[in-house]
């Protein structure tokens, strides 16, 4: 990992300001837990993720070498179930590892999880990625928590400084060996944005296809061989001065995003269409998320990019783009079929309310249809 004066003082940083004894930046975070995951010394081979998450910590285990096994989520904030993950524990010896990440910005229940994993001998990582500066309902900060945390500076996330990762852990040995493993990451390829470009086009391409017909799926397949550089790289090209002044305004970006989300449930309400996801006030907004009837969901999302406005309708669940992990997942199944994401960026300061006017609009249509 890099070792320059900057680095380390930003990596004290973030260790102090999270309680923790070790803090090591990364190129990504993805390659942060492919670094954990690799570290692991328990010959476990299969990790628990929740179904409803990103594509990129899916990767980190395949590049460790380990497999991939999905626990279902809470309908109420799309973390991930305990019970699902316990359930999960108790008839596969075989897990040494649970992912734990904040979906959303809303907080997964460490506590509950941390006792269900020691109970089976099981690590607990903490993905704080999609959710820095979040804090959980007893004023915990994000990536505090597990046996290690992980953190994202990356595209879309709280802090987007163009890249760079983060893991915290206060396990000597751990940290010992993600060290020694890190040594052999490559450098950030030359061709990155091109190569990015080409992930974005095929991944969009491929998924108008498999929302008619799922067979399209399996074309997903070749994409963590095909795109391993993108994730995976050591941390000399980070941007630690982006990093440092986003910490210095991470709290206010916070707050800012929490009093955006709080207008959207003013001018939207909560009616028989409309299920905000997580409590007000706590976690950190990644989005404005919230659910709709499934037979409305993309209507509306056509309805409101039509408009001008951004949104979207993810995580669909991880086990569609992997062959045999298909199990079914119901909550993170309804989850896919219902969920909208409204953007919680200080640019919409001024838009929120005749986009809400937009959304309410559109589901009034549809409740005369």
């Amino acid at each position: 990992m890099a070792e320059t004066a900057a680095v380390r003082a930003l990596e004290s940083r973030l260790a102090l300001m999270h309680g923790r004894r070790h803090c090591r930046l990364t190129g990504t975070g993805s390659c942060g837990l492919f670094l954990a995951l690799s570290g692991l010394e328990d010959g476990r081979r299969r990790v628990v993720f929740p179904a409803t998450i990103c594509l990129a910590p899916v990767y980190a285990a395949i590049y460790a070498g380990l497999d991939p096994v999905f626990a279902d989520v809470r309908m109420e904030d799309g973390a991930i179930d305990p019970a699902s993950v316990s359930q999960l524990l108790e008839n596969d010896s075989s897990i040494g590892a649970v992912v734990a990440a904040h979906m959303y910005g809303n907080p997964a229940s460490l506590d509950e999880l941390a006792v269900c994993c020691a109970r089976f001998g099981a690590r607990l990582i903490e993905d704080a990625a999609p959710a820095v500066g979040g804090r959980d309902g007893q004023g915990r900060l994000f990536g505090a928590g597990g046996d290690l945390a992980l953190l994202s500076f990356g595209h879309t996330k709280i802090l987007d400084c163009g890249g760079g990762g983060a893991v915290l852990t206060d396990d000597d040995d751990w940290i010992g060996r993600m060290d020694r493993i890190a040594t052999g990451l490559p450098g950030r390829i030359e061709g990155y944005d091109v190569l990015a470009g080409q992930y974005y086009r095929l991944y969009y391409a491929i998924w108008a296809e498999a929302r008619r017909d799922r067979a399209f799926f399996s074309l997903y397949e070749p994409f963590p061989r095909l795109f391993r550089s993108l994730h995976q790289y050591n941390a000399r090209t980070v941007d630690v001065p982006a990093i440092e002044t986003g910490l210095d305004g991470l709290d206010a970006e916070c707050v800012r995003r929490h009093e955006l989300a709080a207008r959207y449930r003013e001018r939207l309400g909560v009616s028989e269409d409309i299920a905000f996801l997580g409590a007000p006030g706590v976690g950190v907004p990644w989005r404005c998320t919230f659910l709709v009837p499934a037979g409305r969901r993309n209507a509306l999302l056509d309805a409101v990019r039509a408009g001008g406005y951004d949104a979207s309708s993810w995580y669909p669940p991880a086990y569609w783009f992997l062959s045999g992990v298909g199990y079914p997942r119901p909550r993170a199944e309804e989850l896919a079929a219902r969920v909208v994401n409204l953007w919680v960026t200080s640019q919409y300061r001024d838009r929120i309310d005749p986009l809400c006017d937009l959304v309410l609009n559109v589901l009034r249509e549809g409740d005369r249809a």
